[in-house]
């Protein structure tokens, strides 16, 4: 976990997540939680990742202090991403990062610039 982040060298989004989101208690088992929930992320590289993407990924990991909910719901606010959301950022090519064209994002354009709705 000390390779992810220190307060020397600032702290893993995962680190922070979880403290910001008051997810442990005593901290043991925390370090364990933050190499699961990072492996979680490169493994989806860093896409978007659905509620039941983390509860089924994170199951199977215990906290005996809070029961794993606070720690799975700091995960949650942080990381998952709102399908709402989603229609406002345009479409990218997972290869090159670049935007794909979609023809929705065409309309979703023109209709912004005209003050209409968003597809």
């Amino acid at each position: 976990v000390e390779a992810q982040g220190s307060s020397k060298t600032g702290y893993s989004e995962e680190q922070l997540a979880i403290a910001d989101g008051n997810g442990t208690q005593c901290g043991y088992c925390t370090p364990g939680w933050v190499q699961a929930m990072r492996g979680i992320r490169l493994s989806a590289k860093n896409g978007p990742l659905s509620a039941k993407d983390i509860e089924e990924k994170l199951d199977g990991n215990i906290c005996r202090c809070t029961g794993m909910f606070p720690i799975v719901k700091a995960f949650k606010k942080a990381f998952v991403v709102d399908l709402e959301d989603l229609a406002e950022k345009p479409c990218n090519d997972t290869t090159t990062g670049e935007a794909c064209g979609r023809e929705c994002d065409k309309v979703r354009g023109v209709a912004a610039a005209e003050g209409g709705h968003k597809c």
